[in-house]
């Protein structure tokens, strides 16, 4: 059944008498039909969106062939205003399909990257151990949160986007965490090799005291580096020789404070009789030494006086 668009062209183009004529006005009316059923079939599957780019690809291809047709018809037919009217619409037609096929082509596109950069993010954890490497991947599932939010709706990329993203944004915050938990691991570590450094210096120097502080310092900076961090394999048997070395600088110190007297303060001592000193004595585990200092003072000297003269005593 012809639409009627073609017979008011037919009844209006009837006058004519001629078998040539006649024959010219029905091929040019063929040909209008078959570009006006073209385009009612680009039409009605255009319906249902969103469709894929295969959809689209077929659709496009209708107006196409819809508009070569109606091009067809020459200037000096009697049906050629109503083809140039119907190739002005389907030319506007034909622009916006390539628009809807470029955004699903886009979406499409967008929708891959976002999932190689989620693959690229969970090869990234497998090997993942410390900060910049957890940075790195924060950083995929980042892109891959990104590339997946900016696919546009009414796409059929967009429909596994949506269900992707929750996935993503899960993935990125456990990133996140992962992340801070190792920086703080790597804080705390760097923070406990150098208490144990330093500890150890002051072993070299029999400062037991020190030692002992440091010790207890690098264990407590031990002690804070979370368990799930990369830094707690490491730090895990350090932190039985270090309460072993802090045990050995009390045992130590103990020891020493045994062997040491004070009979009076070293002020008492300085100003003495005979000498006006201050000593220095340095113990080690087999001997010390005694440093005199001279505080070059002047002596003790007792001065015997009665009370009733105690106005004229001369302190100097």
């Amino acid at each position: 059944q012809e639409p009627r668009e073609i017979m008011g062209v037919w009844q209006n183009l009837s006058g004519e008498n001629t078998k040539q004529i006649e024959e010219m006005i029905r091929k040019h009316l063929e040909t209008i039909r078959k570009a006006l059923s073209h385009g009612e079939q680009a039409a009605q599957n255009s319906k249902g969106l969103p469709l894929p780019v295969e959809d689209w690809v077929k659709i496009q291809s209708l107006w196409q062939e819809a508009i070569s047709l109606l091009e067809k018809v020459p200037e000096e037919s009697r049906a050629y205003p109503f083809a140039k009217n119907k190739l002005q619409q389907y030319r506007k037609y034909l622009v916006a399909i390539k628009g809807r096929l470029t955004i699903e082509e886009e979406a499409n596109q967008k929708l891959i990257a976002a999932k190689k950069s989620a693959q690229l993010a969970e090869t990234r954890e497998i090997i993942a151990q410390f900060p910049e490497s957890w940075k790195k991947v924060n950083s995929s599932w980042a892109d891959a949160l990104d590339k997946a939010s900016t696919i546009p709706p009414q796409t059929t990329a967009y429909v596994e986007a949506k269900n992707l993203l929750p996935q993503y944004e899960q993935k990125l915050q456990k990133a996140e965490e992962r992340r801070i938990t190792e920086e703080i691991g790597q804080e705390a570590y760097n923070q406990t090799i150098s208490y144990s450094k330093q500890a150890e210096v002051f072993e070299t120097k029999d400062n037991w005291i020190k030692a002992k502080e440091y010790w207890q310092k690098a264990l407590n900076s031990a002690e804070k580096i979370p368990t799930n961090s990369s830094y707690f394999i490491s730090v895990k048997p350090l932190i039985k020789s270090y309460k072993t070395l802090l045990e050995v600088a009390q045992s130590n110190q103990k020891l020493l404070d045994g062997h040491i007297y004070y009979p009076g303060s070293a002020m008492q001592h300085a100003f003495g009789d005979p000498k006006c000193i201050i000593s220095i004595i340095t113990v080690n585990e087999t001997n010390y030494t005694n440093q005199e200092n001279d505080l070059n003072l002047r002596k003790k000297r007792i001065v015997y006086h009665d009370l009733d003269n105690i106005d004229n005593l001369d302190i100097e």
